[in-house]
């Protein structure tokens, strides 16, 4: 982990479910409804996009680095 990232040990049960159902599109309720694979999922994707997000990031520093 970066420093100044938190882990998901360091965040609330309730913001997790939260962010899960906002990805879903669905409501804390609704998601607590489903079975547990579908805040797997989400959680997943959540994960897969932050890494993508960050690795483009990444890029874009280092290309900016090179023509400096």
């Amino acid at each position: 982990m970066s420093k100044g990232q938190i882990g998901a040990d360091d965040v609330p049960k309730w913001y997790i479910e939260l962010l899960a159902a906002d990805r879903l599109n669905i409501s804390v309720v609704e998601l607590q409804q489903l079975p547990i694979l579908w805040r797997e999922r989400a959680l997943v994707a959540l994960a897969a996009e932050n890494e993508a997000r960050d690795a483009l990031e990444q890029r874009a520093r280092d290309m900016r680095n090179r023509q400096a």
